[in-house]
């Protein structure tokens, strides 16, 4: 990740003293890229640019302090204290939130999206797995801010009628047991089939590192490797 993160609140995080900064002329505060925009002055909010203190998640995103709207777009500062607009399954939805709100509740309790599930809560298990900018993500340890601008797939905008080759593969091994993890699971291994389409098994070890309480890993390992000969065709 770019050095280029940007951390809205009304207060510096506890990083900021390891940063250099500097006041602006429009009485934002800059860090080292040197972007202070007018809108986050208008919204009375103190901008602050976060470089390498911020903590790196495994899902390559970063987060700033508690209370921080996070986001990797400028022009996005002027959402931030209203509703947002969040692209989910290539259809915009108007948003009436906190952008602060973990984007799985915003997806679950706002877009009326259930498929994604709640489950760790902290982004290890993976059972809240969406990509962004085809990218997966932990939904659940994430604010909506980070996707704004940006699309977001869940599992319903795999296929509308479940016929997905990935979706294909999992029905032709049985592969869910009790299915609350599944959702999760596919989400992580497309994404891993649409960077390489003919994975190892040390390749879905290493990539899908979802958790899945009935075992079911190696019909899982079965079914990737089922899905990329149809994604092939």
């Amino acid at each position: 990740m770019p050095p280029n993160w940007l951390v809205a609140g009304a207060l510096a995080p506890p990083e900021a003293p390891a940063l250099a900064r500097r006041s602006s002329g429009s009485g934002a505060m800059i860090g080292p890229v040197g972007w202070a925009g007018s809108g986050a002055h208008a919204l009375g909010a103190e901008v602050t640019v976060l470089s390498q203190s911020l903590a790196k998640r495994d899902d390559g995103l970063r987060l700033g302090a508690d209370n921080y709207y996070a986001t990797s777009d400028p022009a996005t500062f002027k959402t931030l204290k209203g509703s947002f607009d969040l692209i989910v399954n290539r259809t915009s939805h108007r948003v009436d939130a906190d952008p602060q709100t973990p984007l799985l509740w915003v997806i679950r309790d706002h877009v009326g999206l259930t498929g994604t599930k709640f489950s760790c809560g902290i982004g290890q298990c993976g059972a809240c797995t969406v990509h962004i900018d085809g990218r997966p993500t932990r939904s659940c340890s994430v604010p909506a801010s980070i996707a704004i601008g940006k699309s977001v797939l869940t599992i319903e905008g795999v296929s509308p009628d479940g016929t997905h080759p990935i979706q294909m593969a999992w029905k032709e091994f049985d592969t869910p047991q009790c299915g609350y993890c599944q959702s999760g699971m596919i989400m992580s291994a497309l994404a891993l089939l649409r960077e390489r389409p003919h994975p190892t098994d040390a390749d879905i070890d290493a990539r899908v590192t979802n958790a899945c309480r009935c075992g079911t890993y190696y019909r899982i390992r079965k079914a990737i490797h089922l899905a990329a000969d149809l994604m092939g065709k």
